[in-house]
């Protein structure tokens, strides 16, 4: 598969990415087993040349992340690692502090793309802007991003991005929830940031008209449902889409 640039970096990663949410399960419902498929999927997929991994802080209260220190064992150099912190957390010492928790629970020196899971009113973006820039000097971070934020909130960022390290959005989309094609993909296209798409299987939530043409797509070109959405998301120039699996079969398939 035809590797993507990481904004206008020189990182390129699967344009179908890895999520390491646990099938949105909750703590106290977590088992060793259900760990080990989760690794045994991440591993699979990495196999496959699926170089893009995507955690956060707050993932399933941070066993997202230990569980990525398994799968990165003697092979970091070959994953790109997306993680991010909550917007709580969105001032300049809480960001220098979350870092230092994502990097220790994941057992590693950097992070490949930080981003801004939230905006937050209360906190001035310049504010987490300049924590970014004082990560980037020491090492700690390669690239940042931001996350659902609008159109005029990124090219608020674009503003105070000194570094030119702001290489990616993180944001909804899918075949019928297509609202970033009005504003937020032309723009990140214009200044070479990179969109990563989330929920883009709708949630597996289709009508029944959605269902009907999803199903007619899929019988014409004998391909899942599933392949045909994630194929279509990564058609677009700059898009990457993060997927998540609990089985290998399922990894073969994204």
């Amino acid at each position: 598969m035809k590797l993507k640039q990481v904004g206008k970096s020189k990182f390129y990663v699967c344009p179908v990415g890895q999520g390491t949410l646990l099938g949105r399960s909750h703590n106290d419902n977590i088992d060793e087993a259900l760990i080990n498929k989760k690794v045994n999927a991440l591993s699979y997929g990495i196999d496959l040349g699926m170089n893009f991994i995507d955690t956060g802080e707050d993932y399933e209260g941070g066993l997202s992340e230990k569980l990525l220190s398994r799968v990165i064992k003697n092979r970091r150099k070959d994953i790109f690692i997306g993680s991010k912190f909550k917007p709580i957390n969105n001032s300049f010492k809480r960001v220098i502090a979350s870092v230092e928790g994502s990097l220790k629970r994941m057992n590693i020196d950097y992070i490949d793309l930080y981003q801004i899971q939230w905006p937050n009113p209360k906190i001035h973006i310049e504010e987490t802007i300049m924590a970014f820039e004082k990560l980037i000097q020491e090492g700690k971070i390669l690239l940042y991003g931001v996350g659902n934020f609008s159109a005029e909130q990124i090219k608020e960022v674009k503003q105070y991005d000194n570094s030119k390290k702001f290489s990616a959005v993180q944001t909804e989309y899918d075949l019928f929830n297509r609202q970033i094609e009005k504003d937020i993909l032309p723009f990140n296209f214009k200044h070479n940031l990179s969109t990563i798409a989330y929920m883009s299987l709708g949630k597996d939530n289709f009508n029944e008209k959605e269902k009907k043409l999803l199903t007619k797509l899929s019988e014409k070109y004998q391909k899942t449902i599933r392949s045909i959405v994630l194929s279509w998301i990564i058609s677009h120039e700059g898009v990457i889409v993060l997927t998540s699996s609990l089985s290998q079969k399922h990894t073969l398939e994204n």
